[in-house]
């Protein structure tokens, strides 16, 4: 706000910025669903339903792209959310677990099929969630915070400035 502050920028050598809300819209989407061996909708009930009752802001994106659907979203009994990794839910009676590729295979789910189509999404920078019903995997889910308009643009005027940029991130 002051001439001051913009004069003392002159000499910058490296801007780092915060990925979420400044280049982002701060606001993960679902942007993939992929399931085998269950109907998709079921499985995307059944995946919304188990992150329902979690804070997380991927959980609340899965949960939003069920309802985007239409979908009937059941109640999740024995809701347990293990941080940084997934949760597990018994929903109607099965066991599901939504989590990272290492959350399901440490409790001996296999999810090497599905890797391959995991590592092409992550390629996309988008963020990978496995499905687990009763001890098999049976979906991906993918979501990603879509990047604001003006970051593009932003981000060329920095470079032509000679200006190096960091992005600061907790995504892997």
């Amino acid at each position: 706000r002051k001439g001051e502050a913009l004069q003392s920028l002159q000499g910058v050598k490296v801007v780092a910025l915060d990925k979420t809300g400044t280049l982002t819209e701060g606001k993960p989407a679902l942007t993939d669903f992929i399931a085998r061996g269950m109907p998709e909708d079921l499985a995307l009930a059944l995946m919304a339903a188990a992150e329902q009752p979690s804070e997380h802001p991927i959980a609340h994106a899965v949960v939003e792209g069920a309802k985007s659907r239409h979908l009937a979203l059941k109640t999740a009994g024995a809701f347990e959310t293990f941080n940084g990794l997934g949760v597990q839910a018994e929903i109607d009676g099965r066991m599901v677990l939504a989590g990272s590729k290492d959350f399901l295979r440490k409790r001996g789910i296999e999810t090497k099929p599905w890797e391959a189509t995991a590592e092409s999404l992550r390629e996309q920078a988008k963020t990978v969630v496995f499905l687990a019903v009763d001890g098999m995997t049976v979906a991906i889910a993918a979501v990603a915070d879509p990047i604001k308009s003006s970051t593009s643009e932003a981000i060329e005027a920095l470079k032509q400035s000679g200006v190096r940029i960091v992005m600061l991130t907790g995504d892997a």
